[in-house]
């Protein structure tokens, strides 16, 4: 019984198939097929090159007429007796904007129209530290301890010999003749660590410009 199986498997192979049990090859490869060899035979080339060459600038692009114009010299005079000295410089192309109570309104000031800056000390007291009761609770309880704080305003002294006070947020980066830099905010509102004493809370009391 096998060997006529066998028999007929061998007879079948040598047959040629013909009609509905011939499945043609296609006349035409598809479209896929050029696309996988396409990438398989290129190389890819990245998605940026480098040029060959670069040109230098003949000045840096950080520098420019109107970052110059934002530099000045002078001196910050501390609450504490400290000060901090050198070139001033404060947010390129932006004026300095005090907030005015009496005619409520802002003030724009340019950096280079300022003489002087004096502060003028609204408020400061020692106030009561509290936590909530308990969380998304109204209900304030004391803890006994005390943090200092303060309100402060501004007075500019303009060149022309104009005068504005007023609240104002402005920063200003110092550097100092040994290279360091420092950032000095003049701020509204001044908020010290608890058992921290008023003196303690030190704060802008002047600035003054150097002259050309």
């Amino acid at each position: 019984m096998r060997c006529l199986i066998a028999l007929l498997t061998l007879t079948l192979l040598t047959i040629p198939l013909t009609g509905e049990l011939y499945a043609q090859a296609p006349t035409t490869r598809p479209a896929t097929d050029d696309v996988i060899d396409f990438i398989l035979n290129t190389d890819t080339l990245p998605a940026t090159t480098q040029p060959t060459t670069r040109s230098t600038p003949t000045t840096s692009p950080l520098v420019n007429k109107a970052a110059l114009n934002h530099t000045r010299s002078g001196t910050f005079t501390f609450s504490d007796g400290s000060t901090i000295a050198g070139t001033i410089t404060t947010t390129l192309e932006k004026p300095i904007r005090v907030w005015e109570p009496v005619q409520k309104e802002f003030i724009d000031i340019p950096f280079q129209h300022i003489n002087a800056v004096e502060a003028v000390i609204l408020w400061e007291r020692d106030q009561p530290e509290y936590q909530f009761l308990t969380s998304g609770s109204d209900i304030k309880t004391f803890t006994g301890k005390t943090y200092p704080a303060r309100e402060t305003a501004y007075t500019f002294k303009l060149k022309d010999g104009k005068t504005v006070t007023g609240s104002v947020v402005a920063p200003f980066d110092v550097r100092q003749a040994d290279g360091s830099s420092k950032l000095i905010v003049l701020s509204k509102r001044d908020k010290g660590a608890v058992d921290q004493s008023l003196k303690e809370l030190i704060y802008v009391m002047k600035v003054t410009f150097n002259q050309p």
